[in-house]
């Protein structure tokens, strides 16, 4: 390996490309079992740039439009069917970017169901931290979203 010193394992797991050991893509395999810091790392990779920036529009949106048809057109009872649906897309992403984190579901479900619910139905006066769990939310579910976009690109490959 012309004097190079890699770590069998993470040469085993396909982080170095075998004849010039550059750092490659990973699989889609791989970036569905990984931790929320190597999602975050291949979110980054100048290679999924791409995929950053759809993820963060399109997933990333989900939270800020839940936040403000909730906090600033509650008056419209239909209006809460958009906020439903909101909760669902980004409380599903949340729980599998947690569990992930934390190893554990009944933490993960914790762990979303207050962040969601802070987002959400904080009190006026309670806004600095709805909107902490709002920016929380909107990172984590722009990453998330740029590693499914990954993962999709690099299966077409």
């Amino acid at each position: 390996m012309h004097g190079a010193m890699i770590n069998q394992s993470t040469y085993r797991n396909g982080a170095f490309n075998r004849h010039n050991n550059r750092k490659t893509a990973a699989t889609p395999r791989r970036l569905a079992q990984r931790g929320i810091i190597d999602q975050m790392k291949a979110a980054f990779y100048r290679q999924n740039r791409l995929a950053l920036v759809t993820g963060t529009v399109l997933c990333g949106f989900v939270p800020a439009a839940t936040y403000t048809i909730k906090h600033a057109c509650h008056e419209t009872p239909m209006l809460w069917l958009l906020v439903a649906g909101g909760l669902i897309y980004s409380a599903t992403s949340m729980f599998a970017f947690m569990t992930a984190a934390t190893g554990c579901r009944a933490k993960a479900a914790g762990w979303v169901i207050l962040v969601e619910g802070v987002m959400t139905f904080a009190p006026k006066e309670y806004w600095p931290l709805s909107l902490a769990a709002l920016a929380i939310l909107v990172t984590a579910n722009a990453i998330a979203g740029a590693c499914k976009l990954a993962d999709d690109s690099a299966a077409r490959r």
